[in-house]
């Protein structure tokens, strides 16, 4: 992190200020990862529908987008 930014966070509103920010900061980013996460998940449930669609001999893809 910025070390200026922290210095100024420190100086207008103290460490509570500076930790309500990193706080924030963390949680943002815990919400974006879990974000990636999910998205990774539901490509691959989708690529093993699709595997599986192939298997059984079902050609349209139509059936695999959702409703």
């Amino acid at each position: 992190m910025n070390h200026a930014l922290i210095h100024r966070l420190d100086e207008e509103g103290g460490v509570g200020r500076q930790q309500l920010y990193l706080d924030t900061l963390r949680m943002h980013i815990g919400m974006v990862l879990a974000s990636i996460v999910q998205k990774q998940q539901h490509l691959e449930l989708h690529t093993q529908a699709e595997k599986i669609f192939l298997c059984l001999g079902l050609r349209d893809k139509a059936l695999l987008e959702p409703l």
